[in-house]
């Protein structure tokens, strides 16, 4: 009976008397081998504490420790105890527990990871649009093309977007009708010192005209001298009204550069040759101009040519003008030319506006050399700029252009 007990609980069953003989036990083996003694644990019966319930304690083969378990019975009159071992260590079933508890610590390190990257696909679904709507507007600038930001889905991102989308729309307009109202502020501005240069030598020519009536009034006749003198004047305010209208005619062309790749030497030699019998005018061009710039060749010598003449025009006054220009070969990028004047100099309070196209500071010409020449060389990618003369008094303007 015991046996088929022990096969039903997957457990041993050993049945002792009241004084600790054993009667039957379902592994026979265990006692036959003398493995076990026919006796109940002593340990047992010492106990004073028992009652009459079930009762565990450890037990130990050799150096195997498993838990017993004791059951006392009363049968007629009689006293039984039923024993069951359970040789399962407390170190394996640690180990069971811990491997268990490592298992569902795993099971939620996935599941929290899984949820990670669910969260992430799912935060750049709503990220990635509000991102490149945040990029587009730090790009917002009136001179680049506005782009719009192509997203479908009907949501709140979405209506952000078409919101965005029809701000770029009027943005647009606005910008072509803020560039138009610039466009007629420029010529109305441009018309005016147009009208304003016309007036300074016509003035001249009118007061002569009035002059030469009031004398032919009086005497009835003109002395040649005279004439002379009115037709030298007329001929003399005809070309400052001339230099007006090419001046003006340049600044209203919108002219095509040829940019290509020009030996700087090329381009630097045939200025020297030109101002060589000018004593104040010095070269200094430097070996590493011997390479490749990419320019437009004549808008380059116009340029110089019109920094020279401003420099000439600076030391008019000085007891030893001095120009000279440099030229070098910087960072192996870049050719930098110089043109130095012991001049007059730029006064501070119209240092800034040196390169508007109205603006001069000398008593005949429209100001819109420096502003051409400013122009041209910006399309070429190069810049041009003002400094201070460090070796002397004056002024140093620099053209940097580019290299090959």
């Amino acid at each position: 009976m015991l046996a088929k007990f022990s096969d039903v609980f997957f457990t041993d069953i050993s049945l002792y008397s009241g004084d600790g003989q054993l009667l039957a036990t379902s592994q026979k083996d265990l006692y036959n081998n003398t493995i076990l003694g026919p006796q109940v644990n002593q340990e047992y019966l010492r106990d004073s504490t028992y009652q009459g319930e079930i009762k565990i304690i450890s037990e130990r083969i050799g150096k195997l420790s498993y838990s017993s378990a004791y059951l006392p019975l009363h049968f007629y009159g009689k006293n039984y105890l039923v024993n069951l071992p359970f040789f399962a260590r407390e170190s394996v079933f640690n180990q069971q527990l811990q491997e268990f508890i490592l298992q569902i610590i795993n099971a939620l390190v996935l599941a929290a990871l899984i949820s990670i990257i669910l969260a992430a696909l799912l935060s750049r679904q709503i990220i990635n649009p509000l991102s490149k709507l945040e990029f587009l507007l730090e790009k917002i600038e009136l001179n680049t093309e506005l782009q719009k930001i192509q997203y479908n889905k009907k949501d709140e991102i979405g209506a952000l977007v078409n919101a965005y989308n029809n701000k770029v729309d009027e943005l647009k307009l606005m910008v072509a009708e803020l560039a138009t109202a610039e466009r007629q502020m420029a010529w109305k501005k441009m018309a005016k010192q147009v009208a304003h240069e016309i007036k300074n030598p016509l003035t001249p020519m009118k007061l002569n005209a009035q002059m030469l009536m009031r004398l032919q009034e009086k005497t009835g006749a003109v002395s040649q001298e005279k004439i002379q003198n009115f037709a030298h004047s007329v001929v003399e305010q005809i070309n400052i009204l001339t230099r007006i209208a090419n001046d003006f005619s340049r600044f209203a062309e919108i002219p095509k550069l040829q940019i290509e790749p020009y030996n700087a030497l090329s381009l630097l030699k045939p200025l020297e040759e030109l101002y060589q019998h000018d004593e104040a005018i010095s070269f200094n061009i430097d070996e590493s101009c011997n390479t490749d710039i990419l320019v437009d060749k004549d808008h380059v010598q116009r340029a110089i040519t019109n920094l020279i003449k401003n420099a000439q025009e600076a030391v008019w006054e000085t007891d030893k003008p001095k120009i000279t220009l440099r030229a070098l070969l910087k960072n192996k990028s870049t050719l930098r030319i110089e043109v130095l004047d012991n001049g007059i100099g730029i006064d501070a309070s119209v240092a800034e506006k040196i390169f508007e196209p109205n603006f001069t500071t000398k008593n005949s010409g429209m100001g819109l050399g420096l502003s051409m020449v400013k122009t041209s060389i910006e399309q070429m990618n190069g810049r041009i700029f003002f400094e201070e003369n460090k070796v002397e008094t004056g002024t140093c303007f620099v053209l940097e252009l580019p290299s090959a």
